[in-house]
């Protein structure tokens, strides 16, 4: 059986994040508060070189998404890969960009303890260490980690 193949596609326009994102945003709405909210905020912040988006494409569906900023605090915002695409080098290649992008910089990103649970060895693989604890910081009464990476 042949290996899917992928194409990762920045996300340059309002109407590309919306068109290329809403396919995706069902499996995100439970990790963001008050997510109809986030999700107008980054769309009408695109195009911008201060906020980048992208997803990665196999076919005809959207495999897998990834929004990053810089500002008062460069965070990567979103890295989400559908379950049915995990292990194509997706995460690998949105790593990649993220990493391009903040070369000389940091970069922090805020996951769920139960999310890191499966995907904390990704990101300790690429050099995020746990740098905070919060409890309840995005979502109500759950424990929340801050990872770093120095790039």
């Amino acid at each position: 059986m042949t290996r899917p193949t992928f194409q990762i596609k920045a996300l340059l326009s309002q109407d590309d994040f919306i068109h290329y994102a809403t396919d995706i945003t069902a499996h995100l709405v439970n990790s963001y508060p008050d997510f109809p909210r986030w999700f107008a905020k980054v769309s009408s912040e695109l195009p911008s070189p201060d906020r980048k988006a992208y997803v990665a494409i196999v076919g005809e569906q959207v495999a897998g998404i990834t929004i990053f900023k810089k500002g008062d605090e460069n965070k990567l915002c979103t890295l989400y890969i559908n379950d049915h695409f995990q292990g194509l080098g997706i995460g690998s290649a949105f790593m990649t960009l993220i990493k391009d992008y903040y070369a000389g910089e940091y970069c922090n990103v805020t996951i769920a303890e139960d999310i890191f649970l499966s995907c904390g060895g990704f990101f300790t693989k690429n050099d995020f260490i746990i740098t905070q604890v919060f409890n309840g910081i995005y979502i109500p009464n759950k424990t929340e980690l801050q990872l770093t990476c120095f790039l």
